[in-house]
């Protein structure tokens, strides 16, 4: 599994970037009660992808995270709509069989 968390989290290049993330995360770990680890596979998320891509921490209520930058594999990627039919919450589309 840690190959797949290496391989759909984005990687943060520019000086920098990675120190700003970790402070960030830290404050949604502490909020929100999350694993202190970014890279714990068992979120199924890219957190780095969420700061990079300017998502602030959720608080209040609001605790959900952009369905964007689920993994693939997020058990809750696909949900079933009141057609009966799946929708990708990741790339916001309905699922044709």
């Amino acid at each position: 599994m840690a190959d797949t968390a290496k391989n759909q989290n984005t990687v943060l290049s520019k000086p920098g970037q990675e120190e700003m993330f970790r402070e960030w995360y830290a404050t949604a770990a502490k909020n929100l009660g999350l694993n202190k680890n970014p890279d714990d596979p068992k979120h199924f998320y890219d957190y780095r992808g969420a700061w990079l891509g300017g998502v602030e921490v959720p608080s209040g209520e609001e605790t959900h995270w952009p369905s964007k930058y689920k993994w693939d594999d997020h058990p809750n990627r696909f949900i079933k709509v009141k057609d009966g039919s799946m929708y990708d919450t990741k790339y916001e589309k309905k699922v044709v069989p």
